[in-house]
């Protein structure tokens, strides 16, 4: 009964005359009301507005130089470690290439026994490189304990670190075979301590035993070692950057703790009752 009553009144003049009006004064405020942009535009607006605001309010000149840089990576201990930022000690925003200064100083107990050749003395060179660049030493005669004189020259040269180990090959020289390896080695060039690229800086002296390539295919004899001796300067400012970094952070972590520890001294005891 009631829904039939409410049925009734819903189909009166006075009420669809209602329902005209109102139709006509929604139509009259639609046309000037703006239309909703769809979901293309609204991105693209929204991309816009973005872009506008990251030049006004992003402005690198006004922000500390460690606040927009990336993260670095770093190896230590020959496990590959991440710094992230903010950084506490300034960054360059472009580091030189390091490099590795090796002179060749000497090698000894240089020795090769193949089938059908007679151990002898040598006439010995050393050979440098990292990656395709490298340098060779002069021709020492007649020796198996070889002395490389002098720091310049043939047996010094300075070498990009564009790979991460130092390679040295020592060569023989004879009428028949004319140059011939007898020994290598290889040195990480992580394991040499980095120093700034200006100033006067010692080298490091290092040894390092090489195999020499003496026994017979087949043989069942240990392979000998001899040795060569380098004096190294590895000249990396980005090394020596991470390397500050890594100790201002441990001196403020050291800081921190300390804080943290006066304050619970400080505090008052709790009593519990």
């Amino acid at each position: 009964m009631i829904h039939f009553m409410c049925l009734r009144k819903m189909c009166t003049n006075s009420f669809m005359s209602e329902i005209n009006d109102l139709a006509k004064l929604n139509l009259k405020f639609s046309k000037s009301m703006p239309t909703f942009p769809n979901q293309n535009q609204l991105v693209c607006e929204l991309s816009s507005l973005g872009s506008s605001c990251h030049s006004i309010d992003m402005d690198k000149s006004k922000l500390p130089n460690r606040l927009h840089s990336n993260t670095e990576e770093y190896v230590s201990n020959g496990n590959k470690s991440q710094l992230q930022p903010p950084y506490l000690v300034p960054r360059m925003k472009f580091f030189p290439t390091a490099t590795l200064e090796v002179t060749v100083l000497r090698a000894r107990g240089l020795q090769t026994k193949r089938e059908g050749y007679k151990e002898r003395w040598f006439n010995s060179s050393v050979r440098v490189s990292i990656g395709e660049k490298n340098f060779r030493t002069k021709t020492v005669r007649l020796t198996k304990n070889p002395t490389f004189e002098g720091s310049r020259g043939k047996n010094h040269g300075i070498l990009d670190c564009t790979e991460d180990n130092l390679k040295v090959e020592i060569f023989d020289w004879t009428p028949q075979a004319r140059s011939r390896l007898i020994g290598f080695c290889h040195l990480p060039i992580s394991l040499v301590e980095a120093q700034p690229i200006n100033g006067d800086i010692p080298a490091n002296e290092v040894t390092l035993p090489c195999k020499m390539i003496c026994v017979p295919e087949g043989s069942n004899s240990s392979v000998p070692f001899g040795s060569v001796s380098l004096s190294l300067i590895r000249r990396d400012a980005y090394a020596c950057w991470v390397k500050e970094e890594l100790r201002e952070r441990m001196k403020e972590s050291n800081n921190n703790l300390n804080w943290l520890g006066k304050k619970i001294t400080l505090s008052q005891p709790c009593i519990l009752k």
